[in-house]
Order: structure tokens, then sequence, then C-alpha cells
């Protein structure tokens, strides 16, 4: 057998993630005596008849300084097995060329290029089995990723988007804030004030940001039970490098554009962040349980450990407080808020949206 360096590449990856799977450290806590309600982001879904869809929401072309076309990035998402998929470039405008989102796919041979460029294919998402959304990338002051709308204009600061998006029934998430030097209280505020912004990039490309998910989980104590975020994996991709580092999985009863925006809204989806570039998951949550005292997850696929995870105050950074696919409540630091699983797999590592925990006693 030849061996490759795409699979030298794997091996080390692997024996690097098992000797840090050999070094993690649950919390040990005395067992804590409360009872909690627990909202479950995945309540409703009938685990019979849902199916999974795999999508990427942070996209550029050379509409702005992506290398691709977009019939090559919607083609190659594609064949990756991708069939919700956002184009969305920054502001939506690259030298006066174009004003508007690159949208629809079916009208992408209609818009202008420099001189000397190929004429752009159309692409009908229908034929394809795909969901085209609206977007574009906000790109002044802090980077907003919009949805579902035609906004692309130029704004003086965040809330000035966020009521334009908001003003066209928008959906809107934070881009890499790893990038930014903004406070958690900035992000608190921020999400209390609007409703539109349903979440914050958690992974970004390969994983520029990695600060960014104990950031999330800073968050999320501040916001919880009452206001939850939701955590995306997105490409931010300029370059076929960049391309299929993230999935987005979302628990659709059908492929619509209304299910799609539902399942956003709701927090009816997983991340699945994969080891090796353009790898597809390997394991998906097949069904989640609320017990009286706890969740239990079933699994689909070979998997070897899942984390609990929410933030420990007293020690000021996210903590694993169980593993195994039970979570009780009785391992809860006593000011905890939410909890959350990451399930560690050959091939990736796949993370649920919180789950928010109210006290009752």
């Amino acid at each position: 057998m030849r061996i490759t360096y795409r699979m030298i590449s794997i091996l080390v990856l692997m024996l690097v993630l098992l000797g840090f799977g050999c070094s993690v450290q649950v919390l040990d806590l005395p067992e804590n005596p409360h009872r909690y309600a627990i909202s479950n982001p995945y309540e409703g879904v009938d685990w019979e008849t849902m199916e999974y869809h795999d999508a990427n929401f942070h996209t550029h072309t050379q509409l702005s300084d992506g290398s691709m076309s977009p019939e090559e990035v919607v083609d190659t998402y594609h064949s990756l097995g991708y069939s919700v998929l956002a184009l969305t470039d920054h502001n939506t405008a690259h030298a006066g060329r174009w004003s508007s989102t690159l949208f629809p796919w079916t009208s992408f041979e209609g818009i202008a290029t420099t001189a000397g460029e190929r004429p752009w294919e159309d692409r009908d998402p229908s034929t394809l089995g795909m969901i085209a959304v609206q977007g574009s990338e906000i790109s002044q002051n802090h980077h907003i990723g919009s949805w579902f709308n035609d906004f692309v204009g130029t704004t003086e600061d965040e809330e000035a988007s966020l009521d334009a998006i908001a003003s066209r029934d928008g959906l809107a998430i934070f881009h890499h804030p790893g990038r930014y030097d903004r406070e958690d209280s900035w992000y608190v505020e921020m999400f209390t004030r609007h409703p539109e912004v349903i979440g914050l990039e958690i992974f970004n490309q390969k994983d520029r940001y990695p600060e960014d998910r104990d950031r999330w989980d800073r968050i999320l104590h501040l916001t919880m039970p009452e206001r939850n975020v939701w955590g995306f994996g997105n490409d931010d991709m300029h370059s076929i490098d960049n391309l299929g580092w993230n999935r987005n999985v979302l628990l659709l009863a059908q492929l619509t554009e209304s299910e799609v925006r539902a399942s956003l809204e709701s927090g009816r989806f997983f991340v699945f962040k994969p080891y090796a570039h353009q790898g597809a998951p390997d394991v998906r949550i097949s069904r989640v349980a609320l017990m009286s005292d706890g969740i239990r997850l079933s699994v689909e696929g070979t998997y070897s450990s899942i984390y609990w995870i929410t933030y420990y105050s007293e020690d000021s950074e996210s903590a694993i407080i169980g593993m195994g696919d039970t979570f009780r409540t009785a391992r809860l630091p006593l000011d905890a808020h939410f909890v959350r699983a990451v399930i560690f797999s050959e091939g990736g590592k796949l993370f649920t949206q919180p789950f928010g925990l109210e006290r009752l006693d």
C-alpha cells in the first residue's frame, strides 16, 4: 500500500489527539443537590424522519476577495456533499461592479466581470438539490454574517448594520470574534438588544481563533438560560485551501429554505470539525433525550469519547464536568447556566449546541 502525505498527516494528528485525551481533567466537585429545568435546542425533532444536511454560511468568490468563481464554489461544495450554502462576499461589491448580494445563483452569468475574465455560469440550486441562502459579509468594524436578506450597504457601526438586517427580516452572526478586541460584555449587550443575531463563529477556516470556544462559553455563562447563543463552524472560504474545514449539520424535516431558517433560529444543528481537510462527518447524534436529572445522547458511528463542558466561574475558564453519553446535573457547578457536549471520533469533533440550565430550588 502506498503511504501518502495525507495519510501520514492524519496518523500524526490522531496520535497527538490520543495524547491530549490522556491528559484530560474532569472537574471534581461535590454532588450538586439541586433540581434543574433543562432547555433543549433539539426539542421537537422527529428523530425517525428528520434529515441531516451539511451547510456553510461564510464563503467568498471573485466578486470580492475570493479566488474562485461563484459556480466553482457552488460545484465544489456540492461535490463534497453540502446541501446548504451562502455566498457572502464582503458587502457584495468589488471595484464597483455589483451593488447587490450575489443572489440568486441563476443570475451569475449576467454579472459584469473585469475584462478578460470568462463569463460566469449560472447554477440552479433546485437542480443540484441544494438551498441557496442569500447573504453578505458586512465588513465595517466587527464583521457580521448577514443572511436571508439583501443588505449590502456600508454603515457607521454594528448597531446600524444590525438594524438594517432586522428591518429586512434577516438573521445575523458575528464572524471570527477572536480577530477583535471586544469585551465579553459588548457581545452580551448586542445579543440582548438584537434578537436577529443568533450566534457567533466558534470555528473559522482551519481554526484561526481557537480561543473563540472559550469566549463562547463565557458569553453563554452571562446570557443563559434566558438568551441562547448558537455556535457556528464556517470556512470563511477564499480559496480551495479554506474550503471544507467545517460543517454545520442541520436537522431538517425537509430541505427547504424555511426549514433551514427554522433550524438556525432554534439551534437545531451541530457543528462538525474534521481533522483532515474536506473530511466528512463519521459520527452523528441520532437522538437527544432529556431526563429528570440530565441528558442522554444516542450516537451513530464509532467515537472515542464524549465531553460535557460548561463555564467554571471559580477558575474563570471552560471546564469538562462529565464524560460519556449521559450527563447528570449532579455534576454541575452550583452557578452553571448551560452545558454542551463534544463527541470525538476518528474523523473529527462533533459539537452540540448548548443546553440551558435553570435551577428550580
